[in-house]
């Protein structure tokens, strides 16, 4: 019994020393100037997160913020002796009200604080899809791809896939858990993007559903052009705009214009994996 009181003095001790290293090793790193100086500047360089908006079942993705990362700027500067801005290192912070947690909700349009705009376009045929590449060129754009077109084509999805990304549009903008699995299989393996959007044209709460279930996000574009794309475009573009076009005659004779439209407007255009992040 004495021998067991005494391991657990001896223990007892053991741990209150570590305690009471770590708590004079805390105070001293509170009072190293570096430390002083980090704590000093970091609200100036605080970068609040911002919120995604939601209305009713909508949602525009919100945007991390960032902070510095004490510890890790601080063991930062610490090695090279001497403080320097460059050398801070920073984390994210995440926005209070997320997409993650809203998933099932239509996505309608990127955050407008980035001056960003996406345009889709539905493959269901190979009619007009050269012609379409070779004016898109280098512009980074989104395919919806439905699957029987994927099915057949797949030597075709991996030469689409450079500077852009290919999603699943399913049986025309039907969707069903299997089809999402098999399809999103696919295009996860053949294109150089993973496949975490849907497309529908009109609210549905099936699609949605559906889309959920493989944990796919849902797209319900704000700008959807029919007869006259280029005055639909520009009399509705606004910063953040996810804009769906058919590949038809039409679309196809505005595009140029439509491109030179939004460039002029100050927007780049991207993929929905840039647009859509809330990195």
């Amino acid at each position: 019994m004495k021998k067991a009181f005494q391991i657990i003095g001896l223990f007892t001790i053991i741990c209150f020393s570590f305690f009471i290293t770590e708590q004079t090793v805390t105070v001293v790193k509170e009072q190293d100037p570096i430390m002083i100086e980090l704590e000093s500047i970091k609200n100036k360089y605080y970068q609040a997160p911002v919120n995604a908006i939601i209305k009713g079942n909508t949602i525009i993705p919100g945007i991390s913020g960032k902070e510095i990362d004490i510890d890790k700027s601080y063991s930062n500067i610490k090695k090279v002796g001497y403080f320097d801005i460059k050398l801070l290192k920073y984390k994210k912070v995440k926005p209070s009200i997320s997409l993650v947690h809203n998933q099932d909700k239509y996505i309608i349009q990127g955050n407008p604080i980035r001056n960003q705009v996406s345009l889709l376009f539905i493959l269901d045929t190979n009619d007009k899809v050269e012609q379409l590449n070779t004016i898109i060129k280098d512009t980074k754009v989104n395919y919806f791809i439905t699957a029987d077109y994927l099915n057949n084509n797949l030597k075709t999805i991996k030469k689409l896939s450079t500077n852009k990304e290919i999603y699943n549009y399913g049986y025309s903008g039907n969707y069903t858990e299997s089809l999402l699995l098999f399809a999103n299989n696919l295009i996860n393996h053949n294109a150089n993007n993973k496949s975490i959007y849907c497309l529908t044209k009109e609210e549905n709460e099936n699609t949605l559903k559906t889309c959920n279930i493989v944990t796919n996000y849902v797209i319900k574009p704000n700008i959807i052009t029919q007869k006259s794309p280029y005055n639909e475009i520009k009399n509705n573009l606004t910063s953040g705009s996810i804009i769906l076009l058919d590949v038809n005659s039409q679309s196809l004779k505005e595009l140029p214009s439509i491109i030179n439209f939004i460039n002029s407007k100050g927007y780049k255009i991207v993929t929905l994996s840039t647009l859509l992040s809330e990195e």
